[in-house]
């Protein structure tokens, strides 16, 4: 006749009452063991920035000057425009900056190699400190984890900082430039209707030549008011602060450690060890039966 080695709920129930003291030693052991490790684990603190893109098109110079197109523009941008944010602050460039500035590569412990490798190798690491991500009402979350809750507070809002000093850059480097070529045009014109009014003083006051001179010199007068005029509209312009993104929360110290998440650990390892000393009386009941 064949032994039936399998348990039947009774058994089960039996087995687990007749372990219960050892499965509940077992559980309390892993507990201590569990929240032992975690006093050796740091701490790590996690700060949020909130931002949301702004509207390119509030750069556009015609903006100041047109009062009839002011109202078209509305102050925040597309989902394109918060890609391009998004983009911005996930450049190798931002990190490599944040790892100079907050001295990462002591924070991170990379005493090896050359200092390009550890910049390098801190680049990386930053990357696993640091979540971007894009929220449903088209915001962007900037959130830090650091050893220090104030640390993980200004790195946060360094990268924001960062991104608005590249996206305003662009803008005033654009104007910057068309300013300085069209400085360089009104420089060569005033010096054409200085030559042209030296050769009037020595042509006869009504010849044709001087006729043919007075003409030039107003053709070159009316270009030099509007050349002028267009590049005071371009100073105006790259005076002015457009903002990149509007900042709807700026990142602060946490009051307490995000990393590691002591209850969730010690639940689950409550849970889990508590299954296997079940598993484990279960398996020693089945092997005596056999």
């Amino acid at each position: 006749m064949q032994q039936n080695n399998s348990l039947n709920l009774i058994e089960v129930v039996a087995a687990i009452k007749k372990s219960r003291n050892q499965i509940i030693v077992f559980v309390f052991l892993s507990l201590a063991i569990a929240y032992s490790v975690l006093l050796l684990i740091p701490k790590y603190f996690q700060s949020t920035a909130i931002v949301v893109a702004a509207n390119p098109a509030l750069a556009d110079k015609a903006r100041f000057f047109n009062n009839n197109i002011q109202g078209l523009y509305s102050n925040f941008g597309s989902g394109d425009d918060l890609d391009r944010i998004y983009g911005l602050a996930n450049l190798d460039t931002a990190y490599k900056l944040l790892v100079d500035e907050f001295e990462l590569i002591s924070y991170y412990q990379l005493n090896d190699d050359s200092i390009k490798l550890r910049r390098r190798k801190a680049v990386l690491l930053l990357k696993d400190d640091i979540q971007l991500s894009k929220t449903d009402l088209s915001q962007l979350k900037i959130s830090v984890w650091h050893k220090d809750n104030k640390t993980s507070a200004a790195i946060a809002n360094r990268i924001v900082k960062f991104v608005q000093e590249m996206e305003e850059g662009f803008w005033k480097n654009n104007y910057q430039s068309t300013l300085e070529n069209l400085q360089a045009s009104i420089k060569k014109m005033e010096n054409d209707v200085k030559v042209i009014s030296d050769s009037i003083k020595i042509q006869t006051a009504n010849s044709a030549q001087a006729m043919l001179l007075k003409n030039k010199r107003e053709v070159l007068l009316q270009q030099l008011q509007q050349y002028q005029k267009t590049a005071d509209e371009y100073q105006l312009a790259s005076n002015n602060k457009t903002p990149a993104l509007y900042i709807l929360e700026d990142a602060v110290p946490a009051a307490k450690a995000e990393k590691p998440k002591k209850l969730e650990i010690l639940f689950l390892t409550a849970i889990t060890s508590f299954c296997f000393g079940v598993f484990a009386s279960l398996a020693y009941s089945r092997n005596k039966m056999a």
